[in-house]
């Protein structure tokens, strides 16, 4: 039995939708994966971490894990696009 965990994280907008940059998926990804690789707390045996990835590697990723995991393995895959404090504005 494995335990794998799957962490997105983006924080760059296409340069098209005029949003800026955020600044705390990355440092949320990377705490959250110091929790999952604590041997005494999280006990994940294997942590894929994407940043900014383009989609096409997202489904890869997720779709290699996927298709090679055991019945009785645990998947985590968590996606981080905003952090608290940030905000993002637009109009329609």
């Amino acid at each position: 039995m494995s335990r794998i965990a799957i962490l997105i994280a983006n924080q760059i907008y296409r340069e098209e939708s005029e949003l800026g940059s955020l600044q705390g998926p990355f440092n949320d990804i990377d705490a959250l994966r110091s929790i999952l690789e604590d041997r005494n707390r999280g006990k994940f045996d294997e942590i894929l971490t994407l940043k900014d990835s383009e989609s096409n590697e997202i489904r890869w990723t997720i779709n290699g894990v996927l298709t090679t995991a055991k019945y009785t393995d645990t998947i985590l895959s968590t996606f981080l696009v905003t952090a608290s404090g940030e905000q993002v504005k637009y109009s329609v």
